[in-house]
């Protein structure tokens, strides 16, 4: 992932968590789902800050 955020100039202190942050437009259930998560409150308290709904 190093060299390929350094091929298109992005920031080069981004690692794959970092990417976890970029569901856009998804609901809460695919997001625990592509995170693994069992509990809607785990999705909540790290996700929701982000798209202040």
């Amino acid at each position: 992932m190093r060299s390929l955020v350094k091929m298109i100039n992005l920031n080069e202190e981004l690692t794959p968590h970092s990417l976890r942050h970029t569901h856009a437009k998804v609901g809460l259930e695919d997001i625990m789902e592509r995170l693994g998560h069992s509990e809607d409150d785990t999705t909540r308290k790290v996700y929701l800050h982000v798209t202040k709904i």
